[in-house]
């Protein structure tokens, strides 16, 4: 059994990737159980330890890196919700779990989640980029994501925005917030990608992909 772990664990990985969000879109989509949306932290936490399974080998700076991204993006959404700088006025709701100063907790490791398999999928589709491109490219991902997460949040009541459209300073806030975070995971961080945490990535934009078709 060790062996098969250790020859199939990246194999197992996607395995319950696929599982974990299939099951909660089937959810969604076909049984129409929208509670299951509760289950919202846990589905983060688990995409974001299989991915941080994969960003190895770890050293000192890769733990700089993440730490970094995680903090700073609580911080800025901390700022957000106090100030409505930079993304705009906004308030989460009770989804996300346990807050400080308003945020969920959870909001920095979700920074975390889409910088890394961001920065893994610029990689592997443009191999011969700069860090300066796979920055730009990086964060240009990861605002199409956030485009596709944005009404979906708000339609299951995990943020809501004060305006009745979401504001354009809130994509403009993340390409150069996503920019800034990609440049530190890179100078910091590894400099290779990993196929899992890519398929991570693209699990995001299938799920919240498939759920912006439906509902909107």
């Amino acid at each position: 059994m060790k062996q098969f772990f250790l020859k199939y664990h990246s194999y197992l990985a996607i395995v319950f990737i696929s599982i974990m969000y299939a099951v909660g879109l089937s959810q969604i989509l076909i049984f129409g159980n929208e509670n299951i949306i509760a289950l919202t932290p846990m589905q983060l936490l688990l995409a974001t330890a299989i991915v941080l399974l994969y960003v190895g080998p770890w050293h000192p700076r890769l733990i700089f890196a993440l730490v970094s991204i995680y903090l700073a993006g609580l911080g800025v959404e901390i700022l957000g919700v106090k100030t409505g700088f930079p993304f705009g006025n906004y308030h989460y709701g009770p989804i996300l779990g346990p807050k400080i100063a308003g945020t969920p907790l959870l909001i920095g490791i979700n920074w975390v989640l889409v910088i890394v398999g961001t920065v893994h999928f610029a990689r592997a589709v443009a191999p011969r980029f700069s860090p300066l491109g796979i920055t730009i490219l990086s964060a240009t991902f990861a605002v199409l994501l956030d485009l596709l997460i944005e009404p979906i949040a708000v339609a299951f009541n995990m943020w809501n925005w004060t305006q009745e459209d979401i504001p354009p300073s809130n994509f403009i806030s993340w390409w150069i917030l996503a920019a800034l975070f990609s440049a530190i995971y890179q100078f910091w961080g590894n400099k290779s990608y990993h196929w899992v945490v890519i398929y991570v990535y693209i699990w995001l934009f299938i799920f919240f992909g498939s759920l912006y078709i439906f509902y909107l």
